[in-house]
């Protein structure tokens, strides 16, 4: 992290921000860009999985229909297990998540980022008032002793 002095101009802060800043920018597309990529293909992989399941489903729905109209209890026992392992099938497809991190890893990412800037700033800060209320104390101080010497 970056130490700023007590006495740091105005100037020098503000390029200090501006770096924060932009390193933040940085951190936050190093991890999500390459990332967007793998969300693409994840996202397309999980569309072609359901459209398998929904048309393997209909399939069976049918058959199944058409085995109750031929009252074919052994084919109406086979597409009813069929139709049990396809919804199980489509369970486990929604279950699939389209981004390539859990909503655990985005947090501790950001904490990872945003923590350690916050004592540091509180600490920045606390200079800068102690600073300057020194300053204003030691000022009025000559100002006293000014006055009772003359």
């Amino acid at each position: 992290m970056l130490l700023i002095p007590a006495t740091a101009e105005t100037g020098y802060l503000m390029i200090t921000a501006v770096w924060c800043v932009m390193t933040a920018l940085v951190a936050a597309a190093a991890f999500d860009l390459p990332l967007q990529g793998v969300h693409g293909r994840l996202a397309a992989e999980k569309d072609r999985l359901r459209s398998g399941v929904g048309r393997r489903t209909s399939m069976t729905i049918s058959a199944l229909h058409a085995a109750v109209d031929r009252a074919d209890g052994a084919a109406m026992e086979v597409q009813t297990r069929a139709l049990a392992a396809l919804e199980a099938e489509r369970e486990l497809v929604r279950r699939v998540l389209p981004w390539p991190w859990s909503t655990a890893a985005l947090t501790r990412f950001v904490s990872a980022v945003l923590l350690p800037l916050g004592p540091w700033l509180v600490t920045r800060l606390l200079e800068r008032l102690v600073w300057s209320c020194g300053a204003r104390v030691r000022g009025s101080s000559r100002h006293t002793e000014r006055r009772a010497v003359h």
